[in-house]
């Protein structure tokens, strides 16, 4: 799949929503972005459009963080690279003494089962 640039990029707490320029008039795409994201822990919530090309990721602030969910589309080949932070238009709680390290566990593993399910597939399929 390549990779795509961000067109549009805005943030609240919980609430992400992305314009990605290779999303627009794929249907295919939308419904596999947002099975991909679905899997993930905390994330509530995933509606891609095609016909904007945006999506919209409603998230638990204390399973997952915004920046996990960036990471994880850049590593699934759904954008180039991560928003910077200086670029985006972001709202967000303080951190309130939260173990990262669990959720970063959590978003790995799910990465990981998501590459070795499609490398299941590609070879018995």
């Amino acid at each position: 799949m390549p990779t795509n640039s961000i067109d549009y990029f805005h943030a609240l707490d919980g609430r992400l929503r992305i314009g990605i320029a290779g999303l627009k008039r794929s249907p295919a795409t939308a419904a596999r972005l947002e099975a991909e994201l679905k899997l993930f822990a905390g994330i509530t919530d995933v509606s891609a459009n095609p016909k904007t090309g945006n999506v919209l990721v409603t998230y638990d602030t204390l399973t997952i963080q915004q920046h996990h969910i960036l990471d994880a589309l850049h590593s699934m080949g759904y954008l180039e690279q991560p928003p910077q932070p200086g670029g985006a238009i972001i709202a967000a709680r303080p951190d309130r003494g939260r173990d990262n390290s669990k959720i970063s566990r959590s978003i790995a593993t799910n990465v990981m089962k998501f590459a070795l399910e499609r490398a299941v597939e590609a070879i018995f399929l």
